[in-house]
């Protein structure tokens, strides 16, 4: 490991569903803009697969590929509560050393707003992403997995916290991270803002309320810059501007656990709820991983096999591509406890649920999301953006293209620590 820098400062922002399309609405907005004027940014950074949050922030914030971290999806597999499983809030569940842990060993100063796969992680200030789906309180929570010296801050600005309700969760994020700056300093602060992915989901990749959001998160970016100067510590620190992933219009839902109900292969009670399962399907949005229960005999296994194959050969299929676990790690450099992946054609998403049918017009669901993320890291509207600027980055470099795996490795540099044996690279074209 690298000798590390105790006076750098490194503020991570994710922008949670920034696009590469955003590029010219941001550009002209006063504090994106400095990022244009003072430092370095790419054009289209590539995800991974899947293109869910919880996978990609892993695959940021450790320079890996899904197969090697083993965050392979936003939620755990619980058929027995399919529209409330618990997600991959904690960091014991990442396989390999995070950006949080090598700070840690070199004895800086860490802290973090809600990125996700933190709870009760090893960071000096830490306030998880993280909630219920069983109606546990999140002061309840908070007092669990959030670190005992965050607890008076978070109390501070819990006026400003109405659950997962927006602008006010993102408000929040700005408030406890600038409390943050101004009190403690930390070496790296990683910041979570949900507000433009909760709005892609609702109205749309490119929805009415897009331009105001950005325009929110401009002046939140800001607010925290102006705070280290405030601290003292803006001539020490390089700024992160990120995303993680795009997303991508649909028209159409499939409820694959409906079709695998309808092959005997799930059973269920008077309210469609899993009693028994040999195969489940879980959602990531864009994409479907089919989970065969490990005590299915190998008949069984065969019966599963044939019944998913079916689907590729239906008329008007919504399927584009099916891996199998092989596949997916060839492909995708992804692994898991699934058997099977199924790629969409465009338009088409997934969810858990069991109805009357398998695929409904998406007009026709109280409710229903316009946007999604999870599919192939290629398509056209997956890309995102990184934008860096201070101490640390060079002036007026535009890369073309770069991954999210090369992010982890970039930010360690900055701190003058080395992360090892991870999949991305250091983007040495951006570091003075």
């Amino acid at each position: 490991m690298s000798s590390n820098d105790s006076n750098q400062n490194l503020i991570i922002l994710s922008l949670d569903a920034l696009n590469s399309s955003d590029l010219e609405a941001i550009k002209v907005l006063p504090n994106f803009k400095t990022f244009f004027e003072e430092g370095a940014y790419v054009k289209q950074v590539k995800s991974v697969y899947p293109s869910v949050t919880y996978t990609c922030h892993t695959s940021i914030i450790t320079g890996a590929f899904p197969g090697k971290h083993g965050i392979y999806a936003n939620e755990k597999v619980q058929p027995e509560r399919l529209n409330a499983q618990d997600w991959y809030w904690f960091e014991k569940d990442i396989k390999v050393p995070t950006l949080f842990d090598y700070a840690k060993k070199a004895g800086l100063i860490s802290a973090n707003v809600l990125w996700p796969v933190m709870a009760a992680a090893p960071i000096t200030y830490n306030c998880p992403e993280i909630w219920s789906e069983t109606g546990e309180s999140y002061p309840s929570l908070y007092l669990k997995f959030a670190t005992k010296n965050v607890l008076p801050i978070i109390a501070k600005h819990a006026s400003k916290f109405k659950g997962k309700k927006q602008p006010f969760l993102d408000n929040f994020v700005e408030s406890l991270g600038i409390h943050l700056i101004l009190r403690k300093k930390p070496n790296l602060l990683c910041m979570h803002f949900i507000e433009l992915d909760h709005e892609r989901h609702v109205n749309g990749l490119h929805g009415p309320g897009i331009n105001t959001i950005l325009e929110r998160l401009d002046n939140r970016i800001g607010n925290i810059i102006e705070a280290t100067k405030e601290a003292g510590i803006y001539d020490n620190t390089t700024f992160i501007l990120l995303g993680d992933h795009g997303g991508a219009d649909f028209n159409a839902v499939v409820y694959l656990n409906t079709y695998l109900e309808k092959e005997g292969l799930i059973t269920t009670d008077e309210n469609k709820s899993i009693i028994t399962w040999c195969a489940y399907a879980n959602s990531c949005g864009g994409s479907v991983q089919i989970h065969i229960n490990k005590q299915c005999d190998e008949a069984t296994k065969m019966k599963i096999a044939d019944s998913i194959s079916k689907l590729t050969v239906m008329p008007n299929t919504f399927v584009e591509k099916l891996y199998t676990k092989e596949d997916a790690l060839e492909k995708h450099s992804l692994s898991g406890d699934f058997d099977f992946i199924i790629e969409p054609r465009d338009g088409f998403v997934f969810r858990n649920d069991i109805t009357d049918w398998m695929i409904k017009d998406s007009a026709s669901i109280d409710n229903c999301f316009k946007s999604d993320h999870g599919q192939d890291p290629n398509h056209r509207d997956l890309k995102t953006l990184l934008l860096a600027k201070g101490n640390k980055i060079k002036k007026g470099v535009c890369v073309d293209s770069a991954c999210i795996i090369d992010e982890g490795p970039t930010f360690a540099k900055i701190l003058g620590l080395e992360m090892e044996n991870v999949d991305g690279r250091i983007l040495e074209e951006l570091l003075r």
